[in-house]
């Protein structure tokens, strides 16, 4: 997010040019890693979905993934179901900070009605995110891990699909593929059932099939997973976390420019660089939320920076979610520092 790299870099200037080490200390709290905690009841999946996660492709370089109370207190957290939402699920969602999304794991158990699995799933996060009001994803995990993983979809996975290509095997149920008599070796059916599931096996011999090798099935296999929609959200929320984290450091921030010792940090702090760097990263999660902002590199009049600060000033007076509230004072803010002649240093 370019408006809060700019924040953090600006701050550490000011702590190179001020020798302050309180400062010093938050910068290196806001360059850490968000911590993401992947949450929910036994069995649902949640180490799987850890592994996904740290493992995806774009990596989540900037992310430290947890699982439940390892997670410590995360930035992010990542609340993992199956099936459907139950009464201890619909409680950590009510009772979760912001910056919480919902995975219905094992997409491709959802049925084979209608338009398949993953079909069925992502209408049933929709009605979910309805009913809730959380972000709302459907990935199949094992798929997800699978397409990241060479151990997984390797040579010897290759070559039990295509025997399977040439004869079929039951997947009516895991039992019947893994039990009823084939000329595949039951340890190597265990395996696919395994590390695949159904439907991953079904995919991945249609695949082979029709030629593909391992790189092209571990392609198809992220393709279908489902795990490219959730780091698109994680994505969008990551914008409102690193905001927060400016907003936590907010107050020792102010301790820091307090008092005659801290006059030379408060100028600092008041620059015009500061001001824009919040205002951008505030454009970051206004933006992500899927509002029409003006860029930071935009040129703007004078005329239209007062309409914007105006225009935002308005909307944080109104019935917004906090976070927008926040963040919108900051763009009008940010508006009228340009407005009144400041600019970020060439």
């Amino acid at each position: 997010m370019p408006g809060y790299r700019a924040f953090t870099e600006e701050l550490a200037r000011i702590a190179a040019v001020t020798g302050d080490g309180r400062l010093t200390a938050i910068v290196e709290t806001l360059r850490a890693p968000l911590g993401v905690g992947v949450f929910g009841r036994p069995g649902v999946g949640c180490r799987t979905i850890a592994r996904a996660l740290r493992t995806a492709d774009p990596p989540g370089a900037a992310w430290q993934v947890g699982v439940g109370g390892d997670s410590g207190t995360p930035d992010l957290r990542v609340y993992v179901f199956t099936e459907t939402v139950k009464p201890e699920d619909s409680s950590f969602l009510a009772e979760s900070p912001p910056g919480c999304v919902a995975v219905l794991n094992k997409a491709d158990l959802s049925g084979f009605g209608g338009d398949g699995p993953l079909s069925i799933a992502a209408a049933r996060c929709r009605d979910i995110e309805r009913q809730t009001g959380v972000p709302t994803c459907s990935v199949a995990g094992l798929l997800a891990v699978a397409a990241q993983d060479e151990r997984i979809v390797d040579a010897a996975m290759i070559a039990a699909l295509r025997v399977l290509a040439v004869s079929p095997a039951d997947l009516g149920s895991v039992d019947a593929f893994r039990d009823r008599p084939h000329r595949l070796a039951r340890p190597v059916r265990e395996r696919l059932a395994g590390q695949l599931d159904l439907f991953g096996v079904a995919l991945a011999t249609s695949a082979v099939r029709g030629g593909a090798d391992a790189g092209a099935v571990r392609r198809l296999l992220g393709r279908s997973s489902g795990i490219s929609g959730l780091l698109a959200v994680l994505a969008r929320e990551s914008a409102g976390a690193r905001y927060r984290r400016i907003q936590a450091a907010t107050p020792q921030l102010t301790a820091a420019a307090a008092g005659s010792a801290g006059a030379r940090v408060a100028e600092l702090l008041a620059g015009d660089e500061v001001v824009l760097a919040r205002r951008d990263a505030a454009l970051d999660v206004l933006s992500s939320a899927g509002m029409q902002v003006a860029g930071s590199g935009e040129r703007q009049s004078r005329e239209a920076l007062l309409r914007q600060a105006i225009l935002w000033r308005t909307y944080s007076r109104g019935p917004v979610l906090e976070l927008h509230r926040a963040c919108a004072a900051d763009v009008s803010r940010g508006a009228l520092r340009l407005w009144s002649g400041g600019r970020r240093r060439s």
